[in-house]
């Protein structure tokens, strides 16, 4: 399960994750995107075999695409899609055409 987590001392969400065997006893582990603006909405796909996100990151008015280096502990930032924009909630769309965001 990916999840927003807000740190208490500047209110900023990074992406967690944790697991789970059977859905009621869950394991914690490490926050997998930590940027200096928050990070709600951990909206999760795949692509050409990789698994990527796009969690709406509106403080850095950007549209940024992450892509899992090693699923699910290890993400890494591929390049914001769009720029200088407030957009919240971003959802990937695939198409037979051009990918948009």
């Amino acid at each position: 399960m990916f999840f927003e987590v807000l740190k208490r001392a500047n209110f900023h969400g990074g992406i967690r994750y944790a697991k789970s065997e059977n859905g009621k006893k869950w394991e914690y582990k490490k926050i997998i995107i930590d940027e200096p603006f928050h990070l709600p909405y951990p909206y999760m796909f795949k692509w050409e075999g990789s698994y990527c996100r796009i969690p709406e990151s509106r403080e850095d008015l950007s549209i940024r695409l992450y892509r899992a280096m090693s699923f699910p502990g290890e993400w890494q930032f591929v390049k914001s899609t769009i720029n200088g924009e407030h957009c919240v909630d971003p959802v990937g769309s695939i198409r037979t055409g051009p990918a948009m965001v």
